[in-house]
């Protein structure tokens, strides 16, 4: 069923597009559903007919054509959705040996017996229009602090990115940020300092993070379809290496995606043997991102709060000093304020919030550096039902500047 949407500032299509039909279908659908000419040009207050379910196509059968990495096997799920079994693929294109296909063969696939090519929620995330921005702003606005903001939450989720906690602080006359109340009033102002053109947000740096549990993963078709980082399992406790480290490892790096690898804490475990066993795992080089620790609950409900602060500590004081580095912290507000203390903040966060237009924050930072938005994202490249979304607070560029000031 059709639904009616308001277009709000800071909206893109592509971001309806994710936001209001979870990606099931492309800024270039609700362009064509609503005769929008200039996807760059959408006013606020605008309304949009969603169509986020749409019929999916009575294509008959349709040509495909063979991509590095694709087997039939893959080629089924994902072009058919699991309406078509890899051996009636072999059959209709009179392949006798399945395990003999070549990039740049030309393959016939008939989906289902309706001849429906699967309406797969796959997030393509190249997916926007050019030059992709956001609904006109006004000069400035209103705003009223309410319970739980942060200068912070306010600069992402009310102005959407265009500019930061400190300008806000700077405008509003603000000494420290911490020190916002309820009620208070504050003045968002959309222009440059000096009087210039609207600031436009930053494309953020899209990424994905992924373990054994996704299998074997196409990291150029990965790349090709808008991935630009992504962290990789490395490590669990001080016994437990991830099987398919190697080959994501060296995958993303002939790929051109810029690499990140994380270690899983294990408070019950050695320390120390958890600091070897990433630092022999793990060949880091200066393009790479930091060393990412993951402080999660699972396997850690019996470990006492003293213990996981304790260790936590250890571990990242211990490969800071080992690799040159600053590690990263991974964790969700929930667990990490219930557990850990505020004396972390100096480590650059990735924080895990989902569903939501801005994460909440753990104790101890005010902002975050990767965000993992989403639990249940679907890609080309990845087989599995599901991978992690990630963004970084800034471009691809951003992040390769930031990796080489750390």
């Amino acid at each position: 069923m059709p639904k009616l949407y308001t277009v709000k500032a800071g909206d893109t299509l592509s971001g309806i597009a994710w936001q209001q039909c979870e990606g099931r279908i492309t800024w270039r659908q609700i362009a064509a559903d609503n005769n929008i000419t200039d996807p760059r040009h959408i006013q606020i207050g605008d309304k949009l007919v969603l169509n986020c379910d749409p019929e999916p196509p009575d294509v008959g059968s349709f040509p495909y054509i063979v991509q590095p990495g694709d087997t039939l096997d893959t080629i089924a799920r994902e072009q058919c959705g699991g309406d078509l079994t890899p051996e009636k693929i072999a059959a209709d294109n009179n392949i006798a040996n399945g395990s003999r296909i070549t990039v740049g063969q030309e393959l016939l696939i008939t989906c289902g017996q309706g001849g429906k090519r699967a309406s797969i929620p796959v997030i393509d995330l190249l997916d926007e229009p050019p030059d992709d921005q956001p609904a006109d702003q006004p000069d400035e606005m209103i705003y009223f602090v309410k319970s739980g903001d942060t200068l912070s939450s306010i600069a992402s989720r009310v102005c959407k990115g265009l500019i930061t906690w400190e300008r806000i602080a700077d405008d509003n006359h603000i000494a420290n940020p911490n020190h916002i109340a309820v009620g208070q009033k504050l003045v968002l102002k959309f222009k440059g300092a000096s009087g210039g053109e609207i600031v436009r947000p930053v494309k953020l740096a899209k990424g994905i993070d992924v373990s054994h549990w996704q299998g074997a993963v196409r990291w150029g078709t990965v790349r090709a379809n808008g991935v630009e980082f992504a962290f990789v399992k490395a490590t669990e406790g001080d016994h437990f290496t991830d099987s398919r480290f190697a080959d994501n490892w060296q995958g993303m790096k002939d790929a051109g995606i810029i690499r990140g690898a994380y270690h899983y804490f294990r408070g019950d475990k050695d320390v120390n043997g958890q600091v070897e066993r990433f630092l022999d795992t793990v060949d880091l080089t200066a393009l790479d991102i930091a060393p990412v620790l993951d402080v999660e609950g699972q396997g850690n409900e019996a470990v006492s709060n003293e213990t996981m602060v304790s260790g936590v500590r250890t571990w990242l004081e211990a490969v800071a000093q080992r690799t040159g580095r600053t590690p990263l912290i991974y964790t969700a507000m929930g667990y990490w304020n219930a557990h850990l203390t505020n004396q972390f903040g100096d480590y650059p966060l990735w924080v895990a919030h989902w569903g939501i237009e801005s994460p909440a924050l753990p104790k101890g930072w005010d902002d975050w550096t990767f965000w993992q938005y989403s639990d249940s994202g679907n890609l080309r490249g990845i087989s599995s039902n599901v991978v992690d979304f990630n963004k970084f607070r800034g471009s691809r560029q951003d992040l390769e500047d930031w990796i080489a000031g750390r």
